[in-house]
């Protein structure tokens, strides 16, 4: 709780004495009501636990699934801005296709895509490692593993060599089931995080 959360519960908790100790007061004022002097405090104290359960609780829990709803949703948007990063070296490789040509800026491009897309992995590993720990090993190394497939599959094959200029049907196909299987994969990590 932060310290403007709990100066608001403390105010909170002195207005509802106040407002007990102003109604006990005006209580022997009123001549129709007459009041059990029996009630022991016990009783009183239960009373006023179950209003202050009925009151705080709801607040604390809305507050908590909200706070967590944020987080969900914010490490939703960090995968939704890596499948963008991705997407931009599909489409250096469809339009490498569709030209029947592609350069070593391409190829370079690429790699910087990769790069980038690495420092985005980087953050997002930190952010499910301080928000949900248990779940980040187990959810990244499925990642992971399907990220170096299709990484591999591009840098580490036939396409940065410099006499690969032209990109066939095969190598294309290739590339698409790739891509395909790892934009899946970071897919399901989304559902996999809001689920969380």
């Amino acid at each position: 709780m932060t310290g403007k959360t709990k100066f608001l519960y403390l105010m909170a908790l002195l207005l509802c004495i106040l407002v007990g100790l102003a109604t006990g007061l005006l209580w022997k004022d009123l001549p129709l009501v007459a009041f059990n002097k029996e009630v022991k405090l016990f009783e009183v104290a239960n009373i006023c636990a179950t209003v202050g359960i009925g009151i705080f609780i709801p607040l604390l829990v809305k507050r908590w699934i909200d706070d967590s709803k944020s987080v969900k949703t914010y490490l939703a948007e960090e995968i939704k801005s890596m499948i963008t990063t991705l997407a931009t070296v599909q489409q250096k490789i469809k339009s490498g296709f569709e030209s029947g040509t592609i350069t070593q800026k391409d190829k370079d491009d690429i790699n910087y895509i990769f790069h980038t897309f690495e420092l985005q992995l980087a953050t997002f590993r930190e952010q499910l490692k301080i928000s949900y720990p248990s779940a980040e090993k187990k959810q990244v190394q499925k990642l992971l593993s399907s990220y170096n497939a299709y990484k591999d599959f591009l840098t580490g094959g036939p396409l940065m060599i410099s006499t690969f200029t032209t990109i066939d049907d095969r190598f294309y196909r290739e590339n698409n089931q790739q891509y395909s299987s790892f934009e899946g994969h970071l897919k399901i990590l989304i559902h996999t995080v809001l689920k969380y």
